[in-house]
């Protein structure tokens, strides 16, 4: 569905919005073709959604990640503003505000206070006009952890993750990445890109990786380490255990990203837990193999060549595909992963979310279930989920 010259324009407010998130840069700036206007408040205000509402009067109120506008570490605080997110979107829908939530996880990555989170995000999905998801996989999890009714799983939508291809340079050669890497050339290249967290298992990456005791092999970890002092204490004493893990444990400006995907063979994403994951769509963009659990959106997001996935309660299972990625030629796969990536665009997501605001902002009840992605409509189904 997009926007007919008959059709006003709509002002759509994300919440929360951050300045240096390329999935929301891209997403807004494509939205803006489809003549949706983007406002983006301030969720740090002591009011972050009615002051905004109030302010701006959106026709549609767009959440994201929801957990940061009231996990806290204390537990108290955490119950207080998970009140104060109720009453301002019990509220807004007073005001008529209809609101679509994307939800990115089911639950604050380090599960602070999970039994809190759960009952709050619960009432929250109560509240909501439209939900969207970005795999058939995170729908039904979706559906089935905040016990979503059979009638109102017909708001949950499907749209795609777009991808970053042009979102970064990608114009360095493999051999030039490795000589900037300090890599040999004939090298076994894993790469872990992104921020370190517990729940990415980067630990158990290096553990495998050890254990593999292949000489012509590299692991590659960028990204921020981990914030808990022991957790970061432990995985840097099991990098020094070897000179073939290579890391660099702090922010990767924009124009050196290409530089660790162009050097890799495989990106090893090894989640303990996951419902979506922009590493995964990252990987895919410079065209690379993706090792990870068989789990979330990953099954839906990666090309179907990239067989590469594994059972999460199989302990060889991660050790079994990276190995396939040192004794198989899988440069095809990283091929139809790219080709993926392209067929996920930004224009495209940006359609299909606009079809979700139009149905939410109409009270339509089947708010974006299509019945064929292939079907040339974004008219609104009942069968897959997909817009």
């Amino acid at each position: 569905m997009s926007p007919t010259d008959s059709d006003p324009p709509l002002d759509v407010l994300f919440l929360p919005y951050y300045d240096d998130n390329p999935y929301q840069q891209e997403l807004r700036a494509a939205l803006n073709d489809q003549h949706v206007t983007v406002r983006t408040g301030d969720h740090e205000a002591p009011l972050p959604l009615l002051q905004s509402v109030v302010g701006d009067r959106p026709d549609v109120l767009h959440l994201h990640w929801a957990h940061s506008l009231f996990v806290m570490h204390n537990k108290l605080v955490t119950l207080v503003l998970g009140l104060r997110l109720l009453f301002e979107l019990t509220v807004c829908k007073l005001m008529g505000v209809p609101i679509v939530w994307t939800v990115h996880n089911t639950l604050d990555h380090e599960r602070r206070h999970p039994l809190i989170e759960l009952t709050v995000r619960r009432v929250v999905a109560r509240l909501c006009d439209g939900f969207i998801t970005h795999g058939k996989h995170a729908r039904e999890e979706v559906i089935d952890v905040y016990d979503i009714s059979p009638t109102d799983a017909s708001r949950v939508a499907v749209v795609p993750h777009g991808n970053y291809i042009g979102s970064y340079p990608d114009d360095v050669s493999r051999r030039e990445a490795r000589e900037a890497l300090s890599l040999p050339d004939d090298a076994t290249v894993y790469l872990h890109f992104g921020n370190i967290r517990p729940y990415k298992g980067v630990t158990r990456l290096v553990e495998t990786f050890g254990e593999m005791d292949d000489p012509d092999s590299h692991l590659l970890l960028a990204g921020r380490p981990p914030t808990n002092p022991d957790d970061r204490a432990r995985l840097f004493g099991l990098c020094e255990r070897t000179d073939r893990v290579h890391t660099n444990f702090g922010f990767v400006p924009d124009d050196e990203i290409q530089h660790y995907f162009a050097a890799s063979d495989a990106v090893v994403l090894p989640f303990e837990r996951v419902l979506t994951s922009g590493s995964a769509v990252l990987a895919m963009s410079f065209g690379r193999p993706v090792v990870a659990p068989r789990m979330g959106c990953l099954p839906d997001t990666l090309s179907e060549k990239n067989d590469l996935l594994y059972d999460s309660d199989d302990p060889e299972g991660l050790r079994r595909q990276m190995q396939r990625v040192r004794d198989e030629d899988l440069s095809a796969v990283g091929s139809s992963n790219r080709i993926q990536a392209i067929q996920n665009d930004w224009g495209t997501a940006a359609e299909r979310t606009y079809a979700v605001y139009r149905a939410a902002e109409c009270g339509v009840a089947d708010v974006a279930v299509a019945a064929d992605r292939a079907s040339a409509t974004t008219e609104v189904g009942t069968v897959s989920g997909e817009v």
